[in-house]
C-alpha cells in the first residue's frame, strides 16, 4: 500500500477542510481514510492510487462531504486592501475628530506602566503586556469581549528535578520536539494565559482554554505525558518516553532513526498506522491512545 501518497492526500484533505472545526475536520479526514482503505482491502483490483483517483481533488472532496453532511462552512472574507482606503478617506474630518475624542475618553490612560509588577497597559487595558524576566512574555489582546493570549518563554527546569513534564490541553493543536537545553521552551496562542505549576513533574495547563495553538521544545530523556479532549497532537523526533491520551482526534508520532521505541496504540474508534517497535530494555515507551481519531 502506497502509504506516503495516502497520508499526503490525507493532509491536503485536512488543509482543504480548515474552515470548520478541529472536531468536524477530524472526523471527515477520519471517514474518508477509512473509505479508502476499506475499498482497497474489499478490492483486490484497487490501490491507493485509483481510490484517490476516483475520489478527486482533496478541495472538491472536502466541499462534497461538507454539502453532504450539511455543515457550514466559512470563507475567509477577503476584501480589496484599496476599498478599505477609500472608506476611510470617504470620512469628515468632524467625524475623525470625534472618534479620536471617543477613543481617548474610552481607553485613558492609553499607556500605564507598573515597573513592579513589569506589565505595561495600552488602550486602557485592550493589550495587556507582562514580562517576569528576559525570557518569558505574556501578550493579550481583548477585541469584542474575546481574548487571546499569546505566551512565548521558557522554563528553566536547571534547579529542578522532575520526573515528568504534564501538558494539560482541551481544543489544540500542538507540535512537540526536542531541545538540547534543560528547559521547556514554548510559544502558544490561546483563550487563555498558558498556567505553569509544580507538582511531581512540571504542568503546563490550558485545559479551560477553548483554543490553543503551541510549539513546546522539551528536554531529552524526560517523560513527556499529554491530555487533550480534541484536536491534533504531533511528536517529532523525540528522545522521550510519552504518554498521551485524545479523546477526539489524532495524535501523530515521528520517530527518530536510530532511535529504538516500545509502543503501545490503541484507538477505540477510527485507524492507527502499524509502529514497529523495539524489545530492547532500553527503548523509550511510547503509549498512545485515542478514543475517536486517528494514530499516524
Amino acid at each position: 500500500m502506497n502509504e506516503k501518497l495516502l497520508n499526503s492526500y490525507l493532509k491536503r484533505l485536512d488543509k482543504a477542510l480548515s474552515g470548520v472545526s478541529v472536531s468536524d475536520r477530524s472526523e471527515i479526514v477520519t471517514e474518508i481514510k477509512s473509505h479508502i482503505l476499506d475499498t482497497v482491502e474489499s478490492n483486490p483490483a484497487a490501490s491507493v492510487e485509483s481510490v484517490i483517483r476516483d475520489l478527486g481533488e482533496p478541495s472538491e472532496v472536502a466541499k462534497r462531504y461538507l454539502s453532504e453532511k450539511g455543515i457550514s462552512y466559512q470563507i475567509p472574507n477577503r476584501q480589496p486592501f484599496f476599498k478599505w482606503m477609500v472608506i476611510g478617506f470617504l470620512g469628515t474630518l468632524g467625524i475623525i475628530t470625534l472618534f479620536v475624542l471617543i477613543m481617548v475618553w474610552s481607553f485613558s490612560p492609553l499607556i500605564q506602566v507598573d515597573e513592579r509588577s513589569g506589565r505595561v497597559k495600552i488602550l486602557g487595558g485592550m493589550i495587556d503586556v507582562s514580562s517576569t524576566d528576559n525570557l518569558n512574555t505574556n501578550f493579550k489582546f481583548s477585541h469584542d469581549g474575546h481574548q487571546t493570549s499569546f505566551n512565548k518563554g521558557v522554563k528553566d527546569l536547571q534547579n529542578l528535578e522532575p520526573t515528568e513534564l504534564r501538558f494539560l490541553l482541551k481544543d489544540t493543536k500542538v507540535n512537540f520536539k526536542n531541545t538540547n537545553e534543560r528547559a521547556v521552551k514554548y510559544s502558544c496562542s490561546a483563550e487563555d494565559e498558558l498556567d505553569i505549576r509544580m507538582d511531581t513533574g512540571v504542568i503546563f495547563d490550558l485545559k479551560d482554554s477553548s483554543y490553543a495553538n503551541c510549539d513546546f521544545e522539551v528536554p531529552k530523556n524526560m517523560n513527556i505525558v499529554v491530555e487533550a479532549k480534541s484536536g491534533r497532537v504531533e511528536f517529532l523526533e523525540l528522545e522521550n518516553s510519552v504518554q498521551a491520551k485524545l479523546k477526539n482526534g489524532s495524535l501523530s508520532f515521528v520517530p527518530k532513526s536510530n532511535v529504538d521505541y516500545s509502543y503501545s496504540v490503541d484507538v477505540k474508534t477510527g485507524h492507527a498506522r502499524d509502529f514497529v517497535g523495539s524489545t530492547s530494555d532500553k527503548a523509550y515507551k511510547i503509549d498512545l491512545y485515542v478514543k475517536t481519531g486517528t494514530i499516524d
